[in-house]
């Protein structure tokens, strides 16, 4: 899992060096989700999406992606005052698609991309979800997601965790009982949902993808209702 790692604020060229180190990152305000990728400095590219609608149905948001080398970018953030708010603001001023750049410098070129809101994660938007009233008759990966978003007693148990390892898995009990990230989960249920399985049966409810699977404890308070 993607460990969701978030901090307040991103407006001083340290912390925008700390941003590349970690390489994923979340910042509240603006909200804003930074991820750099490629391994050196002429191989750079900082995709930056502004998370203010995240997980929010019928909405989208923007997404930017900057390429180049290190020490272009490092300018770009420079000229914009080392603030992501005015980052934002400057590459929502240039008309870029994805399949149409604009060259900003003979080795820097940014890329505008549209997305779906609902399938974009931000640690800071969980409590616009809705959360749920009651049990769906059909449970669903948006239910489960309203569920982990907004309900701290719905619990989340691993159930098995299988590597190419089988004799490391047996001596950890295949991970069992053992309490998952919620946050990471729940980033992996909103950005890839479509690759998870829903299993209700007597004991309950579970997901799995791959080769994991959580049991989740529904609250009384759904049961009962």
């Amino acid at each position: 899992m993607l460990k969701v790692i978030s901090t307040p604020h991103l407006e001083n060229r340290a912390a925008w060096v700390m941003a590349f180190e970690l390489r994923d990152l979340f910042v509240a305000q603006p909200a804003a989700h930074v991820r750099r990728y490629g391994l050196h400095k002429d191989d750079f590219n900082l995709v930056i999406t502004d998370t203010a609608e995240a997980m929010s149905r019928g909405k989208t948001l923007n997404r930017f992606s900057l390429g180049g080398n290190e020490s272009d970018v490092m300018d770009f953030l420079a000229i914009c005052g080392w603030s992501l708010k005015k980052v934002l603001e400057v590459c929502a001023a240039f008309y870029c698609e994805p399949t149409k750049h604009v060259r900003l410098r003979d080795t820097l070129k940014l890329w505008g991309y549209q997305r779906d809101a609902k399938i974009e994660f931000c640690p800071f938007a969980a409590q616009r979800v809705n959360p749920l009233q009651k049990l769906p008759k059909k449970w669903t990966i948006p239910h489960v997601v309203r569920l982990l978003a907004r309900d701290t007693d719905a619990r989340v148990k691993t159930q098995w965790e299988l590597t190419d390892d089988y004799k490391a898995d047996a001596d950890r009990n295949f991970g069992r009982d053992h309490l998952p990230d919620r946050l990471a989960l729940l980033r992996e249920l909103v950005e890839a949902g479509s690759a998870w399985r829903i299993h209700e049966d007597h004991e309950g409810l579970s997901i799995s993808h791959g080769q994991r699977s959580y049991a989740i404890h529904l609250p009384d308070r759904l049961i009962a209702a």
